[in-house]
């Protein structure tokens, strides 16, 4: 009888370790499942539990999103109906597919998205054991591709962004380099008409044609001087300037550019119009407009007008066009950067975002009115000056110029520009001295330094630098003073120019007289140790 009532309570409690240990798998089990529920309904992906004639068993809250995104919208009850019949077939391969080997995957599926809207997405799909029943269940991810191909085409635009300002700053590079060039040959012509009216005499018949010459030849300098504006990134100097006389230089550098067919018109301002402005930035701004004005007329004939008014304070200056004129659509969005509405290949969508940048930093603004088929006017809005802070035509002062007794070192790589130089100067007086071998000049000035009282040097040289020469020289002779010329000056050139202790900065090409005056001004100013580049030279 013992032994019986010791066998039970063993088996007792053998069940209770079989109960206490199911109990446990229970709990298991149940915090799985709670765990899967919690993962499966707030997981980001769009999941679905379907059998194989596509009934939906189970879905998440991102799979109703994308499926059912209104409440208008047919319930989620199968799978196959909210796929597009194009592609349907692949969808049904994939599940017969997965049945046969667990798992497959259909790429590029379009799916209707409620009643109104579709989404493309990659189904991958997973056999789950279903002992329930003979139907075969799977699990179903939607990966919908929006978000990858909003990205993708972000970066192809980013690509586009960066492989276009690559261009336009290899061009700008290419651009400076030629313009320097350039310089040099415009300096040499404007030089040397400059000398040949002189020795013609005032009333030769051949002071016509110089004239035309020296008109042409600045209206050249001035086509540089914008490819050198478009090829480097300055500061905005702003300073009280006559607008209308800008807009009037604008005007007749636009003219060169604008096709036979397009008139050109500017309604002019007989006093000054004064405000504070960059001029450069001024013209670019406004050379954009008129290249604008030019693509919206195409290849018809047709007309361009610039009015410039002053009204309570402000300064408007209208551009006009008679060109195809833009919907309101358009206009919401003709300043923003690189949108543009000419094909591809024709435009990069900047000329107008320049345009309202220059003006947000001049403190003005920039509206637009047209319609289609009626041309646009863009017109910029200038606060105010005073007219009296825009300085009155010649009051420059001139300087008696008198070279007797002093010797000059003219240093330059263009053989031309060396003997104009050295043609002008002499006439004045001056001994000079001219080399394009900034290596002989080196050895020169080391041999008799006392010799000379001033050394102009071009900055850019092959081989060996302007600023090389400069630092070369007051090495040798610190009290001498340097000048640098360039057709090309930077911030950076106009830097080392002054850590290296340059006097003055030319810019070429300057007229004769201008490089005359320079030359005196240096020779008879004193220099002072620790001075600071005379920009008023430049």
């Amino acid at each position: 009888m013992a032994k019986k009532s010791s066998a039970r309570a063993l088996l007792q409690a053998e069940l209770e370790q079989q109960n206490e240990a199911l109990r446990y798998s229970q709990n298991v089990a149940e915090g799985a499942l709670e765990r899967f529920a919690a993962l499966f309904s707030s997981v980001p992906l769009a999941l679905l539990v379907v059998d194989e004639n596509s009934l939906v068993l189970e879905s998440n809250a991102q799979a109703l999103a994308h499926f059912r995104p209104q409440e208008r919208d047919p319930p989620l009850n199968f799978l196959f109906p909210l796929v597009l019949p194009a592609h349907l077939q692949r969808v049904i391969e994939a599940l017969q597919d997965a049945r046969e080997h667990g798992n497959s995957k259909v790429e590029g599926v379009i799916f209707a998205s409620g009643a109104e809207a579709t989404l493309t997405a990659d189904l991958h799909i997973a056999r789950i054991e279903n002992p329930l029943d003979d139907l075969a269940n799977f699990i179903c991810a939607v990966v919908n591709q929006g978000p990858l191909l909003t990205q993708i085409a972000q970066r192809e635009t980013l690509e586009s962004q960066l492989r276009e300002s690559q261009k336009m700053q290899a061009i700008g590079t290419l651009a400076g380099g030629i313009a320097h060039d350039f310089n040099n040959i415009l300096g040499a012509i404007l030089g040397n008409v400059e000398l040949a009216r002189q020795d013609a005499g005032v009333e030769s018949a051949a002071q016509v044609s110089l004239l035309e010459i020296d008109k042409a030849a600045r209206r050249a300098r001035d086509l540089v001087s914008q490819i050198l504006t478009f090829s480097r990134k300055e500061p905005l100097t702003r300073s009280a300037i006559n607008l209308a006389g800008v807009v009037r230089e604008t005007v007749r550098l636009a003219k060169v550019g604008l096709p036979p067919a397009i008139e050109l018109d500017f309604v002019d301002c007989p006093q000054p119009v004064a405000v504070v402005a960059d001029a450069t930035q001024v013209q670019q701004a406004l050379l954009n407009l008129c290249t604008n004005g030019a693509q919206a007329i195409g290849n018809a004939r047709g007309k361009i007008s610039i009015m410039l008014a002053v009204d309570a304070g402000q300064v408007r200056l209208a551009v006009s066009d008679t060109g195809c004129g833009m919907d309101a659509a358009t206009q919401q969005r003709v300043f923003e950067p690189f949108f543009t509405t000419k094909p591809t290949g024709q435009g990069t969508g900047l000329g107008l975002s320049v345009v309202h940048g220059i003006m947000r930093a001049h403190e003005g603004s920039v509206s637009v009115q047209s319609k289609p088929g009626q041309g646009s006017v863009f017109t910029l809005n200038f606060p105010a000056a005073p007219a009296t802070a825009v300085a009155a035509p010649g009051q420059t002062q001139t300087i008696d110029v008198d070279g007797q007794g002093h010797h000059v070192m003219y240093v330059d790589d263009d053989q031309a520009l060396a003997f104009l130089v050295k043609r002008a100067l002499s006439r004045r007086g001056y001994t000079v001295s001219t080399f394009t071998d900034p290596q002989l000049a080196r050895q020169a000035l080391r041999a008799q330094p006392e010799a000379f009282d001033l050394l102009v040097t071009d900055y850019n040289m092959p081989g060996f630098s302007g600023i090389e020469l400069l630092r070369e020289a007051k090495t040798i002779r610190p009290d001498l003073p340097v000048a640098l010329a360039s057709g090309y000056v930077t911030a950076e050139i106009e830097h080392s120019a002054l850590a290296e202790g340059a006097s003055a900065l030319i810019r070429k090409p300057n007229g004769v007289d201008e490089l005359v005056e320079v030359v005196q001004r240096l020779i008879t100013l004193p220099v002072v140790p620790g001075h600071q580049l005379d920009k008023a030279l430049a």
